[in-house]
């Protein structure tokens, strides 16, 4: 749901977990070493306190039964920080056919 007056997301769960488990393995949390590696360019780019944040994002997106659904609004102070990470994923073709990181793409970052 996407309310382009106020740039209003809600993610639904199945691009909630998608999102969550992308950032879960470019911090390092989830995948082989080989899946980590590839987010590796990424994550170097990023402060020791955005690495923090990026860290505590995937926790926010991965805890269910605290926060019951995810919004902008909810989601706030981790935005450009998301924002950053799926531009980036997208820049380098990294979606395959994950079509719920690619509906999350479009309703983080394209109603900036």
């Amino acid at each position: 749901m996407v309310n382009e007056a106020q740039r209003y997301f809600k993610l639904d769960d199945g691009e909630r977990m998608a999102l969550a488990t992308e950032m879960g393995i470019a911090c390092g949390d989830l995948g082989e070493d080989a899946d980590i590696a590839v987010y590796k360019p990424f994550m170097d780019q990023l402060t020791p306190a955005e690495r923090e944040r990026f860290s505590l994002c995937v926790d926010f997106l991965d805890n269910d039964e605290t926060y019951t659904y995810v919004s902008s609004r909810n989601m706030a102070p981790d935005l450009p920080l998301v924002r950053r990470f799926l531009m980036w994923m997208d820049e380098h073709d990294m979606f395959g056919e994950n079509w719920d990181l690619m509906d999350a793409f479009g309703k983080i970052c394209d109603k900036q």
